[in-house]
């Protein structure tokens, strides 16, 4: 088993909160989170010819912080989904 202190993929994970196509979605969706104590960012993203607002918590660096800032989401009864590789898949 992989200790808490482990290094997560190069450049850290990275999970999404939701994509919306009004940017004062995503700012309210990032407020949100913010609440409970997790940072989340919001990164414009052109799809088909459309804007869409990301929201993106991360880089996460150990899956310690990792497990610890998917805690706090359950807690707060709020999804989030992992968009790094192999993420998905830790215990």
């Amino acid at each position: 088993a992989a200790s808490g202190r482990t290094a997560l993929p190069t450049g850290g994970a990275r999970l999404q909160a939701g994509s919306f196509k009004q940017s004062t979605e995503a700012e309210k969706r990032a407020a949100e989170r913010a609440l409970v104590g997790v940072t989340a960012k919001i990164q414009r993203a052109s799809v088909d010819d459309e804007t869409w607002y990301r929201v993106r918590i991360g880089p996460i660096a150990t899956v310690d912080e990792l497990r610890g800032v998917q805690s706090k989401l359950r807690e707060a009864e709020i999804s989030a989904t992992a968009v790094t590789p192999d993420v998905a898949q830790l215990p």
